[in-house]
């Protein structure tokens, strides 16, 4: 089982908890894309408590995407689709393992609004007709937060 970073990490020994979920599937092999997040008191994502030995040990991984299911590899298939089934398959995963919620078409800038209000990082919206690619494509764009910082 590996968790594997941006920059080609493997991380499933740091994050015990998410690794943990991860194993706890009912899939023999599944491959899934998200975001580890640890959160401060408040609630609210810390990304400096992301990079200590506590909040790695209580981070959850936000899980946005479902690209390979036991021998189905899903990269065709239309994010709706996959977005369908990854909720099955997250449906009793434990508190580590969390479905990324979203909103669709004009909602979108009101949820951007209120990210702002959060002080959070921004947004990421996507076709729902996309079909799954990694790193930046013309089917998905990250808006950023203007005034975001990093809380330290």
């Amino acid at each position: 089982m590996h968790l594997w970073s941006r920059n080609g990490r493997d991380r499933a020994g740091d994050f015990v908890a998410i690794a943990d979920a991860v194993r706890a599937l009912p899939a023999s092999r599944i491959v899934l894309d998200g975001e580890a997040v640890a959160h401060c008191l408040d609630g609210l994502p810390d990304f400096h408590k992301l990079l200590g030995n506590d909040g790695k040990a209580t981070a959850c991984l936000y899980a946005f995407d479902l690209i390979w299911q036991e021998a189905q590899d899903l990269r065709g298939v239309e994010l709706i689709g996959r977005r369908r089934l990854l909720q099955k398959a997250l449906k009793k995963a434990g508190p580590a393992l969390r479905f990324s919620e979203h909103m669709s078409g004009a909602e979108g800038e009101a949820l951007f609004r209120h990210a702002c209000a959060f002080g959070l990082e921004g947004i990421v919206s996507k076709r729902a007709t996309g079909r799954y690619k990694s790193g930046s494509c013309v089917t998905w764009v990250k808006v950023k937060n203007p005034e975001y910082e990093r809380r330290a």
